[in-house]
């Protein structure tokens, strides 16, 4: 009887899974013909395109910049076959995704390992005028708004010093001020000075694998205002953006919002 019940146990638990996978694909053959761009791609790129996005939305939250409030997201681009092969995919199609309000281009930080970058220019414009000080610090001179933005859209040494900063990083990723400027103390800190800093998100990325839209994951106060209305805001933005899943894969609906389609940001108006 004990075995039974572990059998049934674990029936329940990959029952869902599987049947989830099947669905997945299915509909992927259902939905991706809608995309003209995507008829270039032989079917092993669009699956290969598919998982990329998916990584990008499962551990670097690229959705919650693309449809909400966080500014920047950035990925590390493993080395792995699926990933790589999805990477040429969308350079093949990427210049059919201009677009005026995204940046998404891959770069190399510190002469090794490429990462990709995907900014939300209309969001990039609000946090650098909310901190402006900070950024000029940073940059050791005024930049304005325009060539905040235009740094972020190649490579240059400016953009090479803010990625570097890690106080300069964190605000543009949308963990907040003053969350990044504890995390970025904490790195000149020894280990029994270091601030109490938990995690935003209380389950890992990877559990969110067979879920959609996972919270942004990254250290905070979770005592402070700040940190209260990051959760608040990004909930209302995961909700939102949970909604859009149902309609059609979410890595569709990034493409269409890429391309700068009818597809709605969550964004609030005001900070």
């Amino acid at each position: 009887m004990k075995k039974r019940a572990i059998l049934f146990s674990i029936l329940a638990i990959c029952l869902p899974i599987f049947s989830k996978l099947i669905f997945q694909h299915q509909y992927r053959l259902l939905t991706q013909s809608k995309m003209v761009e995507l008829e270039t791609l032989s079917p092993e790129e669009k699956e290969c395109l598919e998982d990329l996005f998916e990584y990008f939305s499962v551990f670097d939250s690229f959705h919650f910049t693309l449809f909400g409030s966080k500014p920047v997201s950035i990925a590390h681009l493993i080395p792995t076959d699926k990933i790589q092969e999805g990477w040429k995919a969308w350079e093949k199609i990427a210049p059919l995704f201009h677009s005026e309000n995204f940046v998404i281009r891959k770069y190399t930080f510190r002469g090794k390992d490429d990462w990709v970058l995907v900014a939300n220019l209309v969001e990039v414009e609000k946090v650098y005028k909310a901190n402006q000080t900070i950024f000029d610090q940073v940059c050791g001179r005024h930049i304005t708004a325009e060539e905040f933005k235009r740094c972020l859209k190649e490579e240059s040494p400016l953009f090479q010093t803010l990625i570097e900063s890690h106080l300069a990083t964190g605000i543009l990723l949308g963990y907040g001020t003053r969350n990044a400027q504890l995390f970025a103390e904490n790195q000149q800190l020894p280990k029994e000075k270091k601030y109490p800093l938990s995690h935003f998100s209380s389950l890992p990325p990877i559990v969110y694998w067979f879920s959609c839209a996972p919270p942004p994951y990254f250290a905070c106060d979770p005592n402070s205002d700040e940190t209260e209305e990051l959760r608040k805001r990004y909930k209302r933005e995961r909700a939102a953006i949970v909604q859009l899943t149902k309609k059609e894969p979410l890595y569709i609906t990034m493409l269409k919002r890429l391309k700068n389609e009818s597809v709605v940001s969550f964004a609030q108006n005001e900070r």
